[in-house]
């Protein structure tokens, strides 16, 4: 069943809080509601897709906390509902797990979740990356929103303003961060960008994400536009500073 709480005009996203065990509800719960966030529960994957469905139609601004090892439905379904609907797809997800196999963090930002935290953490540490988390979100969608850029590269197609990646004739399916990427690399075409510079663009100096991330990120986008690091169509490594994507089409 879904709760509902403290449903006053606020600017700031609905935290959809979706976990199965008790215990941990409460405990994020009682943070939550203390810094005046909007909390709402599904304490399952159905439920957290029907919820989703009518926030949806409801066009309710969500933030989604997941727990990743959710019986039945799991989380990596509903991270991939959220990815795949309209209406949802860019909105923030944190993944959420007691399973210590850095694995399971990985396989979540390759799903499409923002940001991965392994149980049990601290109030404090939660509420840091969710304010981080929902700030990088709104300057990034200000800037998608300014910025107009339009590529055509050998058999890769790019458009800002469409959201649009087609590679090989088809289209290409990218999350928020994967598009992030790809914009910034695409917008400073054949100049150096340093992991530094990356990671400031994707993530504020205030959310202690590293190089790991940013490396499940790019590691995602190759495998999505087939483009292998040993033998670069767009994107090259270059060792010990960062990325570029390249100037020259070589057929």
């Amino acid at each position: 069943m879904i709760h509902e709480t403290d449903m006053m005009e606020d600017p700031r996203p609905t935290i959809l809080l979706i976990e199965d065990e008790a215990e941990q509800i409460a405990f994020l719960k009682h943070f939550l509601l203390r810094e005046r966030y909007q909390v709402a529960v599904a304490q399952g994957g159905d439920e957290a897709i029907w919820a989703l469905r009518k926030m949806a139609s409801k066009k309710v601004k969500i933030f989604c906390i997941i727990d990743w090892m959710l019986p039945e439905v799991s989380g990596v379904e509903v991270c991939r509902f959220i990815r795949s609907h309209p209406e949802l797809k860019n909105s923030p997800i944190m993944g959420i797990s007691a399973n210590h196999n850095p694995d399971v963090g990985t396989h979540a930002l390759l799903e499409g979740a923002d940001d991965f935290m392994v149980k049990p953490f601290s109030a404090r540490e939660m509420l840091t990356r969710i304010k981080s988390l929902i700030r990088r979100c709104q300057i990034k969608k200000e800037k998608l929103a300014t910025k107009k850029i339009s590529l055509s590269f050998g058999p890769l197609s790019f458009d800002s303003v469409r959201r649009e990646l087609f590679v090989d004739g088809k289209k290409i399916s990218l999350t928020r961060m994967e598009f992030i990427i790809l914009q910034y690399l695409i917008e400073h075409q054949g100049h150096a960008i340093s992991k530094e510079e990356l990671l400031s663009e994707l993530w504020s100096d205030d959310n202690p994400v590293g190089d790991d991330n940013l490396k499940v990120h790019v590691y995602s986008l190759r495998k999505k536009l087939k483009d292998p690091s040993d033998r670069p169509r767009f994107i090259e490594t270059l060792r010990g500073i960062g990325y570029r994507f390249k100037d020259r089409w070589e057929d």
